[in-house]
Formats: structure tokens, C-alpha cells, sequence
């Protein structure tokens, strides 16, 4: 079983006319919910995937891009933006397979010199054998963390999500899709163990569909190359008012589509099933997607 929902959600669908431009559509929008979360807090809680992720984000043209906002990029600037993993591999830090260590790298390299990095606990010297064996406590430790940055029900600012060729997102995989996700869902832990992921490595911990959900003010997806075709093509419908009844690969510039998530889609893919209530910003404005036409292509009405 999966979930339904009576409301139809009108996502804003963001499709770059090659990979490469991809994230000059979604680094504005990052940049500008910095701004947003810094004049109602004066920090930016953001969480971010693995993958391809960081690489399309913490580049310096995100630098540029708040840069043109005014924003002083400096160290002392940084260190307001608390930077939280959606999921992480249950491997050591140094481990080629963590996410932390992407992360860290992206942000060193290109100029993100401040950011204040909440990383699960390694337990310092630990083994990999030693860590899976922990993964319970592991989880726990990470979400004391997280209560902790969000005191008084403050809600992450951003989440930076990826999607797989299965149509998961963090580590929620769809052998394991809720069958119930209202707003008023009881299930309020924000991180959870998985011990059995499909993908390698198997063992990992992830933001919760409550956090993503209920705990966050907006989501935005990046997926990128065909890979990912077959999947948003039973993900997404064209909306209505499109005039468009199927995206066909030809454009030669990046262009914005409206779309809802199809039915049947939410009881098989955990990427359809996140923000479909809204959020703080409203109805349809809480979450959006950044792809790329070779993943887009034919997605229709």
C-alpha cells in the first residue's frame, strides 16, 4: 500500500535544457532561501543529500549568486548556516561512501570556509563492523542532535534532496513506502536506522518522511540524466494549463512546467509522497524540482 491525497498539488517543475545548467536553477533558489531564513533567524538550517548533490550546489557559483545579493561570503557569514545530512552511509568518516565527507570536501574546495557541520557520530577511530553494530545508537545520537538545533519546533529551512533510478530519496527506499502520511502524522522522530537498504552500502541512517514533511519548510529535489526518466515519467503529470502534452527533447533553453504528482505514484515511489500538503509556505510551494531534459523527456498530460 502506498498513500493518497484528495489535495492536487501544483509542484513547479524546473527542467534545464542540459545537465550542465541544471544548477543554474537551482543555485538562485538556494541563495534566496538563505536570505529568507537569515531575515527571520539570522542562521540557515540546511540539509543536503549525497550523490551528485553537493557537487551541483557548493560550487562557486553559489558564492557568486549570494554574493549578488549582498551577502558578505566570508568565514564570520558561514558559520550561520548549520548544514545537516538527509541521510548518511554507517561507514567512517574517511570512508569514500560517506556523505559527510563529499560534503566537507565540496565545501573546503570551492570557499563555504565557516560552515558549521553537524556530523553523525563516528565514534572517532571506529571500524566499519564496529559502527553498523552501533547503528541504533548512532541514530539516536543524531537525532538529540537535531532537536537540539531545532528547539521550540523550528523547522529546517532547506532541504537539498536527490532521486534514485528507483524513485527513493535519502535512504526512504519503496519496499518500505508509508501507508500513511497526513499532517498529522503521529511518527515524530526526525532520523531513523536503515539496516537494509537495497543500495550499497546497507547499513545508514536518514531524515525521516516526518522531518521532511512536517519539519521542514521546503524541499527541493535535483535529478539529473536519463536515469532517471523512467521513473519521473510515472512520477509526473503535466498540469493543466500547460500548453504542452508532452515534454519532447527540444528545447535548447531551460524552461518552467507545472505539474502533479500522479496517483498511482504515491504508493510506489517515496520521492511523491514528500510535501504534498504544503508547508509554511503554502500549498504547492513547498516543494520543487530542478532536472534536466534527458530525465524530463516525455513526461506528459
Amino acid at each position: 500500500m502506498g498513500i493518497t491525497n484528495d489535495v492536487c498539488v501544483s509542484i513547479l517543475l524546473r527542467v534545464a535544457s542540459t545537465k550542465t545548467n541544471a544548477p543554474s536553477l537551482l543555485i538562485p533558489m538556494v541563495a534566496e532561501a538563505a536570505v529568507t531564513a537569515h531575515n527571520n533567524s539570522s542562521r540557515f538550517v540546511l540539509a543536503v543529500s549525497g550523490g551528485s548533490v553537493p557537487t551541483m550546489l557548493f560550487t562557486p557559483a553559489l558564492i557568486t549568486a549570494l554574493s549578488a545579493l549582498n551577502i558578505p561570503t566570508t568565514p564570520s557569514y558561514f558559520s550561520t548556516w548549520d548544514l545537516i545530512l538527509a541521510d548518511e552511509r554507517v561507514v567512517p568518516f574517511s570512508d569514500p561512501d560517506s556523505n559527510a565527507n563529499l560534503i566537507h570536501s565540496q565545501c573546503s574546495e570551492n570557499g563555504f570556509t565557516g560552515v558549521v557541520f553537524h556530523n553523525i557520530n563516528y565514534y572517532n577511530n571506529a571500524t566499519k563492523d564496529e559502527l553498523i553494530s552501533k547503528v541504533q545508537q548512532i541514530s539516536l545520537d543524531y537525532e538529540k542532535t537535531l532537536h537540539a538545533l531545532l528547539p521550540n519546533n523550528r523547522n529546517i529551512d532547506l532541504c537539498i534532496l536527490g532521486m534514485g533510478e528507483d524513485g527513493h530519496t535519502c535512504s526512504l527506499f519503496p519496499a518500505n513506502m508509508p501507508t500513511d502520511l497526513s499532517p498529522t502524522d503521529p511518527h515524530t522522530h526526525l532520523v531513523t536506522p536503515i539496516l537494509n537498504s537495497p543500495k550499497l552500502p546497507p547499513v545508514r541512517i536518514t531524515l525521516t518522511y516526518h522531518a521532511l514533511n512536517a519539519r521542514s519548510n521546503r524541499c527541493i529535489f535535483a535529478a539529473c540524466g536519463g536515469g532517471k526518466n523512467e521513473i519521473l515519467r510515472q512520477v509526473f503529470k503535466l498540469g493543466a494549463s500547460e500548453t504542452v502534452s508532452t515534454l519532447a527533447k527540444s528545447s535548447e533553453q531551460n524552461e518552467d512546467y507545472h505539474v502533479t504528482i500522479r496517483e498511482e505514484a504515491k504508493r510506489k515511489f517515496p520521492c511523491s509522497v514528500i510535501k504534498q500538503w504544503g508547508g509554511e509556505l503554502g500549498i504547492g510551494k513547498g516543494v520543487q524540482w530542478v532536472v534536466d531534459l534527458d530525465a524530463a523527456e516525455g513526461i506528459s498530460k
